[in-house]
């Protein structure tokens, strides 16, 4: 646990029983560290690490006690850092890694300040070293921001703020602080789409990315100002239909299923104030469907009789059409995510987290994968999505120009919903027709139009919960959750092959996996219907739902 995060520490505590992020061994932190040795640790613990991350709970024990032994911890280790930093550190030591950097930013000021005000016996010597820290800053984040526009650049452009208002302050420069704030205003609008939605495809970065805009919105962005209003309003709004029946973030892209809270605040709707409080503010949306055209989403959120006031209990779809960037792009083009009320059906693949990169000249890198585990590289791959796969060769994630929102589509007619999605595919073209009658049935109708005039091989594949048992029946996939009553029959139609392959948890290839934590992959099931492709083909599977358990049989699988 990173206990940075939960409470105030002393230095003293810091120093001996150390300080780690997430699930991470702690390290001693006392104030004559070796920088250079944060080189062996993991890129995240480095990171964070060299952000100084770890002052954080120094700090708010000094606010509350005004301990001069904590400030003498907090001005010594600033000191020791800055001898670090000034002296060309290794990139493996992540200590001028854009989001180290952009974050360290806030809290060197922070501990400066303190050192400053009350006559810390350090004062003079941070007086003297923070004017070549903020310059050696300064240049290092302008020349992150000419070098790419992504999500981290608002954090780059918040740190800038940060030293620009000092510069302000002090007479060094006039205007800029509102300049780096113009700035930031723009690129919230370049994050986030019209309708709300974050270009990266991923709830985790949206969740991340917004909760970021909106504390430095508060922080510098005068009150009344437009942006604090409709766009942010809109981000939550869309936000709010990425969060499952069970509270947690749906796994679409880089992103783990966990509950990650997001504050109740203005400028929420009532609809988004009554998921995240999971129903104790606000009130749930009249309309059950949602569509966001320009990112590329559409979600089904359907409330039983008993749900109608209280959250957990709803049908729930999420369907992911979008690519506006590579960034945290996993090979998944029109997937879905599927859930009666606390019971996960279809699931994602997930994160898995990040770790070693692969080599430059790696083939796998030319073809879109970063990270040399293999277990992370199936997890971004197609099969570890519900979608189509065509010769098994995965989506282009780098070739391939991102085609904006998919042609996403959203509605509900007679008690039955649809949503659809295209995705052009270079040689081929994938439309998804998805309709959806809560808790009775699920039917998923793929087209796969040819433009090579050449004969392929397609699969329509699903990945289900492993938590479900399965038999097959006569040819159809049977499936129970025994401990929820949920069963289901799943079957293929059309030009689909009528008896899919199934795998659960295979070790090579990699098969029936996702990830639920960080560097961890659980089994799960791989559902794949198979066809031959010419010109135009249609395969569909339907997913019948029922509350009535299938008799024990031989046959079953677990």
């Amino acid at each position: 646990m990173d206990k940075g995060r939960d409470a105030p520490r002393s230095g003293q505590d810091v120093a001996l029983s150390g300080w780690a992020p997430g699930a991470e061994s702690p390290i001693p932190l006392a104030p004559s560290f070796d920088w250079a040795d944060s080189s062996a640790l993991s890129r995240s613990f480095a990171s964070q690490l060299q952000s100084l991350k770890f002052l954080d709970a120094v700090l708010l024990a000094y606010d509350r006690d005004r301990e001069p032994a904590d400030l003498d911890y907090l001005a010594s280790v600033l000191l020791s850092w800055g001898e670090f930093a000034q002296s060309d550190p290794p990139d493996s030591s992540m200590c001028w890694y854009d989001l180290s950097t952009s974050l360290r930013v806030p809290r060197i000021l922070g501990v400066a300040a303190r050192a400053l005000r009350d006559h810390s016996q350090h004062g003079e010597a941070i007086a003297r070293m923070i004017p070549h820290l903020l310059n050696g800053h300064r240049e290092r984040l302008s020349s992150l921001l000419c070098a790419t526009i992504s999500n981290k650049s608002l954090f780059v452009l918040a740190a800038l703020a940060e030293i620009a208002v000092i510069d302000d302050a002090v007479g060094e420069s006039s205007g800029e602080a509102a300049a780096v704030i113009d700035e930031i205003l723009a690129l919230f609008s370049q994050q986030f789409m019209p309708d709300g939605g974050h270009v990266e495809h991923s709830p985790a970065h949206q969740r991340m990315t917004l909760l970021g805009f909106h504390s430095v919105f508060k922080r510098f962005v005068p009150s009344g100002h437009p942006a604090l209003g409709s766009p942010l309003r809109g981000a939550y709004e869309a936000l709010s239909w990425m969060y499952r029946p069970d509270g947690n973030l749906v796994e679409i892209g880089d992103t783990t299923p966990e509950r990650l809270p997001v504050p109740t605040a203005p400028p929420m709707s009532p609809n988004a104030r009554f998921v995240f409080s999971r129903g104790g503010e606000g009130q749930r949306a009249r309309r059950q469907w949602k569509a966001l055209p320009d990112s590329g989403w559409a979600f089904v959120r359907s409330p039983s009789e008993d749900s109608a006031s209280e959250p957990g209990g709803e049908s729930y779809l999420a369907f992911h059409a979008g690519f506006h960037s590579r960034s945290h792009k996993h090979a998944d083009d029109l997937s879905l995510c599927w859930s009666e009320g606390l019971v996960n059906i279809l699931v994602d693949g997930g994160k898995f987290g990040y770790g070693a990169v692969l080599p430059r000249d790696s083939d796998l890198r030319r073809n879109g994968f970063y990270y040399a585990d293999p277990r992370r590289q199936y997890i971004e791959s197609t099969r570890a999505h519900s979608t189509v796969l065509l010769d098994g060769v995965d989506h282009d994630r780098v070739h391939r120009k991102p085609y904006g929102g998919g042609d996403v589509q959203a509605g509900l007619r007679s008690g039955r919903f649809t949503l659809s999605g295209t995705a052009p595919h270079g040689t081929w073209t994938h439309r998804r027709l998805i309709g959806f009658r809560p808790g009775r049935k699920l039917t998923v109708r793929d087209t796969v139009r040819l433009h090579d005039g050449q004969a392929h091989r397609m699969e329509s594949r699903f990945l289900i919960d492993g938590r479900f048992s399965m038999r097959m029946v006569d040819g159809v996939v049977e499936m129970c959750r025994e401990d929820a009553g949920v069963v289901l029959r799943i079957q293929g139609h059309d030009a689909l092959e009528r008896v899919p392959d199934v795998a659960l948890g295979w070790p090579d290839p990699l098969e029936g996996w996702r990830s639920e934590s960080d560097g961890e992959v659980t089994p799960c099931w791989s559902i794949v219907f198979r066809a031959e492709c010419v010109k135009v083909t249609v395969g569909t599977v339907t997913f019948d739902v029922s509350t009535t358990k299938p008799e024990p049989s031989e046959g079953d699988a677990r």
